[in-house]
């Protein structure tokens, strides 16, 4: 699993503007709770704590950081 890479990304975009609005384009995510791994999902994150994480891929053209051959853990 590379789950590193996506801990790197959100801590280093967090650090440039803790305020901004940032959407993580993840190819799987652990579920802790239900100790399993989902599918592709988007995890939106707003003034640092994160604020949805559903299910799909991101739009043509959207701004996300794209992590999509890596599995992200959130929390």
């Amino acid at each position: 699993m590379r789950t590193l890479p996506c801990s790197l990304a959100l801590a280093i975009a967090l650090a440039a503007d803790p305020a901004a609005a940032l959407t993580l384009a993840c190819g799987q995510v652990f579920d802790a709770q239900q100790a399993r791994m989902l599918g592709p999902h988007l995890i939106e994150i707003a003034d640092g704590k994160i604020t949805a994480v559903r299910a799909g891929r991101a739009e043509a053209g959207a701004e996300v950081v794209d992590h999509s051959g890596a599995t992200c853990v959130p929390g």
